[in-house]
């Protein structure tokens, strides 16, 4: 199986007014993100059915 990621910066405030705004979310937003947070998204996993490198002649 191949999995795709992909890491990017959290857009900070952006990300307050999400946490503020949710239902159910942090009473104190800023309590649980910095500003230097990173994320980490799965972005599609896969089975590869190729069935492996082809042998060179």
């Amino acid at each position: 199986m191949l999995q795709c990621t992909a890491v990017t910066p959290v857009p900070y405030a952006e990300a307050l007014l999400a946490l503020a705004t949710v239902k159910g979310g942090p009473e104190h937003p800023a309590d649980v993100l910095d500003q230097d947070e990173f994320l980490l998204c799965e972005l599609c996993a896969y089975f590869d059915h190729h069935p492996g490198p082809t042998p060179s002649p």
